[in-house]
């Protein structure tokens, strides 16, 4: 409630700054509203939206104070996002975090007492939520909490917008020595974002500093974008001002629409091509074909082929080779293969091979090995032994175990490990948390539980949330609650 002398002091600062808060603002029945018809809280932090300097903190202060007084009516993703910006600017970021659990706590709470069968997905997203707030890194928190609203969005859209808000909070606070990180975390929120709110992921994307990093963003959103409205999607890849990225973008845009109609092909790849041959500078020219070619090679291989001799610089050339490759494996082998031998610089070849022989692992695991033992680089080879492992342990995960103990690299055995930990726990889940607990490094370790949770939702969540609260790793934790919640959704607790 607010009092007539309350109104009167946040009337007459407002009047301080010039603004016009006295004609727009009144109480009634102790409540704050405008004078004009519409939502009191939209117009007032429209009418403060980027303050300047000196009333940042005042208008910071009243704002939590109406943000607290009022959460029903801050639901509205445009309205929060102009408070959040606000806020941040005061580094009022804390208190906001606090409001917008508040808010998702009240939601929760409408949502369980609407739906009283099903409130076990709720509780885990909260305790998901809750590990995820414990958590003091900032960029792993930050993902950690993008991780949970892509979860959310498939039970509460509302909710998931609260936590890309919380998420970007922590990005805004990575320390900024990490020069890009903040920006990239950004990038990722914005990508994720625009799967269920696509206005919130634009204003995110404008966020971001670095002008290639907000490039990369931007392209992101159109691709997604792509999937309900085309015309959309070009215009915001046509918008990205950075001509190498924004030629990838219209390429991608072009792979989407051709996927399913190749006679399409050159008319469609037109616009990123044009993109690409008005670029001056052989680097960037070369850096635009070479996303091109990687895209149009899921549609044309022939033609992804011929686009690599319009790339001048050596490098890019290679790593468009390298793209080309290991696409072309997804259809047939022995042609992928023989277009490595194109691929002059060996680190490229092998990084082709490896991924040749990951696919081939699914088919062939004997022919997957023999092009392991073609490459010199031994950490590459014990990456094919990995894929090759888990792949066996499908069929016989006893044996496939015992050839995972065998792999020399502490990262390649281990995720060995927890991959046929999670194929075990489906037929015998004493087994896989034996698998499991052989492995010492804890995110492995934390990984296992995870997919041996997964695979155990069905038969007994009461078991799989048990395992996955004795996950050590906050952030593991905090992923796993919220997937195995959207499983659950439905359930009795």
């Amino acid at each position: 409630m607010i009092s007539e002398n309350e109104f009167s002091q946040i009337t007459d600062d407002l009047s301080r700054f010039g603004s016009k808060g006295h004609e727009l603002l009144v109480v009634r029945d102790g409540v704050l509203r405008t004078k004009s018809h519409g939502n009191w809280l939209h117009r007032f932090i429209q009418l403060f939206y980027k303050p300047k300097d000196e009333r940042l903190r005042t208008i910071a202060k009243f704002a939590l104070h109406f943000f607290q007084e009022h959460l029903d009516y801050t639901k509205d993703p445009a309205i929060l996002h102009q408070l959040s910006h606000t806020l941040h600017k005061a580094n009022y970021e804390l208190k906001l975090n606090r409001l917008i659990l508040q808010i998702q706590e009240n939601n929760r709470e409408n949502e369980i007492s609407e739906n009283q069968h099903n409130p076990l997905s709720h509780y885990l997203l909260e305790e998901a939520l809750q590990a995820a707030r414990d958590i003091e890194d900032e960029h792993i928190r930050a993902i950690t909490l993008l991780k949970i609203a892509t979860h959310q969005a498939k039970i509460n859209r509302e909710d998931a917008i609260l936590t890309i808000q919380l998420s970007k909070n922590a990005a805004r606070n990575i320390n900024p020595i990490y020069i890009f990180i903040p920006d990239i975390t950004l990038s990722l929120i914005a990508k994720t974002q625009a799967s269920f709110d696509l206005e919130g992921a634009f204003e995110t994307a404008e966020e971001i500093t670095h002008e290639s990093v907000r490039a990369k963003a931007l392209s992101r959103i159109s691709i997604v974008q792509t999937k309900t409205n085309l015309e959309d999607a070009i215009k915001t890849a046509n918008s990205i001002r950075a001509a190498e990225i924004q030629a990838k973008a219209l390429a991608k845009i072009a792979a989407i629409q051709t996927i399913e109609s190749p006679e399409n092909v050159p008319e469609a790849f037109q616009a990123a091509f044009i993109t690409a041959r008005d670029i001056n500078a052989v680097y960037e020219r070369s850096k635009a074909f070479c996303g091109i070619t990687g895209e149009l090679a899921k549609v044309d291989i022939e033609g992804a082929l011929h686009a690599t001799l319009e790339i001048q610089d050596f490098t890019y050339r290679e790593k468009a080779l390298t793209k080309i490759a290991i696409q072309q494996a997804n259809s047939d082998i022995e042609k992928a293969i023989q277009i490595t031998r194109l691929i002059h610089n060996f680190w490229y070849r092998e990084t082709a091979l490896v991924k040749i022989a990951s696919v081939q692992a699914k088919t062939d695991p004997d022919k997957a090995l023999e092009i392991a033992r073609s490459i010199k680089n031994n950490v590459k080879q014990e990456q094919i032994l990995s894929a090759v492992t888990v792949e066996r342990a499908k069929i016989d995960p006893e044996h496939a175990l015992e050839s995972a103990r065998q792999i020399k690299t502490t990262e390649f055995r281990e995720f060995s490990k927890a991959k046929i930990a999670g194929i075990q726990a489906k037929n015998d889940l004493d087994t896989a948390l034996d698998t499991a607990n052989e492995i010492d490094y804890q995110f492995f370790h934390a990984k296992a539980l995870a997919k041996i949770a997964k695979n155990l939702t069905e038969q007994d969540p009461e078991r799989a949330i048990e395992l996955i609260r004795e996950i050590t790793d906050k952030g593991c934790r905090a992923q796993a609650l919220a997937k195995v919640a959207t499983q659950t959704n439905g359930l009795i607790a």
